[in-house]
């Protein structure tokens, strides 16, 4: 299975600062913006994780961040997680399994997330054997808590961890989505570059 994120282009304008030193997990505190990654994220050899999300850390749950981001950002989390599903779906295909069967596993490994209308809407059923979606409605501000207070998110340092990371500018008056910013696997600090 390959969990290398797929290529995507780059315009050079979308590069952030070169150094992020500010995004380090030493140096966030709540309200600051960070980049942030699903625990269950690590894969590879060095273990690293394949895509970040910028947002706000608001707090912490069990240990755990909690963010909130763009709906640019959300949607980019919701095509991870359908990501994660798909290559589930692939390596328990190529064990054998198939129909329902093959559904189950995907929903209980990797459980769907999707939006409805303006609402992200996370179905956990197959993994709790009961009716269990939870519903996250954006804030007032139209910004987004991607499954806050019920994932294990952790703050990422952009530098070795991060394969990419997803990256918006503030214009004014509101967040932008400006790209997916691949990270060097070398081993140069993000400042040095």
């Amino acid at each position: 299975m390959n969990n290398e994120p797929a290529a995507r282009p780059q315009n050079p304008a979308s590069r952030p600062p070169a150094d992020l030193s500010h995004l380090h997990p030493d140096n966030v505190r709540i309200g600051s913006i960070a980049v942030f990654a699903g625990g269950w994220a690590w894969t590879g050899q060095p273990p690293r994780i394949p895509v970040g999300f910028v947002g706000t850390l608001i707090d912490y749950w069990n240990g755990w961040a909690v963010w909130r981001c763009t709906r640019e950002v959300a949607e980019a989390v919701v095509a991870d997680q359908q990501r994660l599903r798909d290559a589930e779906r692939d390596r328990l295909a190529e064990m054998g399994m198939t129909g329902t069967d093959l559904d189950h596993a995907v929903d209980e490994s990797a459980p769907p997330l999707r939006f409805d209308g303006d609402d992200l809407v996370l179905d956990e059923t197959v993994l709790y054997g009961e009716s269990a979606v939870d519903r996250h409605s954006p804030g007032p501000d139209g910004r987004y808590c991607p499954m806050g207070f019920h994932w294990t998110w952790t703050i990422a340092d952009q530098h070795p961890d991060l394969t990419q990371f997803v990256w918006q500018v503030w214009t004014g008056r509101r967040w932008r989505l400006i790209g997916i910013v691949d990270v060097p696997r070398d081993s140069t600090p993000a400042g040095a570059r």
